[in-house]
């Protein structure tokens, strides 16, 4: 029996017992009975007290999937006790302490693609067909991502039969209806497709980068609204994304620059001046088409937008700490142990 839609942030990865585990652990305990001193390579991230604020809120949402395979890829060889791999889980956390800390949000939440066709496998039957399987080391590392995410105040977003970046393009609607401003938290250009007015995309690779519209046409030569139709055209290897045979990005870019729109450019095909272009796009009109479908984010995925569950109010320190313990992660034990003296740490 499929299980009800996914409302917004009811996906729970860490089992209750753990947080009444972690608390009767470490009921009682002084610091000196967690940690004498703050182990070795520990840090501090400072708080950002030049975070501008706005009349509107901002409600960051984060794209799990792009950030936890980065955080893989980042960190190899990492493993806690008993050998199990723990660097896409300690590279995910690393950056989402970072990024609270930087930015200090009021309201946040993290999305997941969940396992299963999505409606994109019916409009192209090889839709992803030949991605590479998900190595078996980063697999068994998800429900840890998905606990530490949820131990540290970020609840969770998925939808059974779209995708994550459907969910963010989603709520993403939901909540510039309700008068809030939205940061995409990303390293995926697909995603770059709804920055407008009230919502920018934020990369925290390195030091950070956010793209507003601007931003956005200066790297890709087009606006927001138009990264899709370079999509469609470019296609996507990764997600097996045809697109026109031949037509790169900078091919991608003169053509929707002058044309427009991808349709308005299939119109008038025949008026391409350059022999490839024009020859491959009245022969292929038909995929570039469903490929702009499968590159175009969906805004009517079934979450429910309650902004209330996304106000971020800070870590479970009890669970943290078990959770980071079980993990062999000390650096991170004397930062989140539950009695330490934490007053001047304000996570918001």
């Amino acid at each position: 029996m499929r299980p009800p839609p996914l409302q917004a942030a009811v996906m729970s990865a860490a089992p209750s017992s753990r947080a009444a585990h972690a608390r009767a652990r470490t009921s009682g305990m002084t610091a000196n009975d967690i940690l004498t001193s703050p182990a070795a390579g520990a840090r501090f991230f400072p708080m950002n007290t030049q975070h501008e604020t706005s009349a509107r809120p901002m409600l960051f949402l984060i794209d799990g999937n792009s950030q936890m395979y980065r955080a893989y890829h980042a960190i190899r060889g990492l493993t806690g006790p008993g050998g199990r791999s723990t660097n896409a889980v300690y590279g995910f956390v690393t950056m989402l302490r970072k990024l609270i800390a930087d930015q200090r949000p009021q309201f946040i939440a993290c999305t997941f693609d969940l396992a299963g066709p999505t409606f994109r496998s019916s409009l192209a039957a090889d839709y992803k067909a030949n991605r590479p399987a998900m190595p078996g080391d980063l697999a068994e590392q998800i429900p840890l991502v998905h606990e530490a995410c949820e131990a540290m105040g970020v609840p969770l977003l998925a939808c059974q039969g779209f995708e994550a970046d459907d969910v963010i393009a989603t709520v993403t609607e939901r909540a510039l209806a309700e008068g809030y401003q939205v940061a995409v938290v990303t390293g995926d250009k697909d995603l770059l497709q709804l920055v407008r007015d009230g919502v920018r995309v934020y990369n925290p690779k390195d030091e950070g980068t956010w793209f507003d519209a601007e931003g956005v046409r200066e790297k890709f030569g087009v606006p927001p609204e138009r990264v899709v139709d370079m999509l469609a055209l470019t296609g996507d290897a990764i997600d097996n994304i045809k697109g026109v045979t031949g037509i790169g990005e900078k091919g991608a870019r003169d053509l929707i620059s002058a044309y427009g729109t991808l349709e308005a450019l299939l119109a008038r095909a025949s008026e391409v001046p350059q022999k490839k272009y024009r020859e491959a796009l009245l022969a292929q009109a038909d995929d570039a088409r469903r490929s702009l479908e499968l590159a175009r984010l969906r805004t009517d995925a079934p979450c429910v937008f309650d902004i209330g569950r996304f106000e971020y109010r800070g870590p479970d320190r009890a669970v943290c700490f078990v959770l980071f313990s079980e993990l062999g992660f000390r650096t991170l034990l004397f930062e989140y142990a539950p009695t330490v003296e934490t007053s001047s740490v304000d996570y918001r």
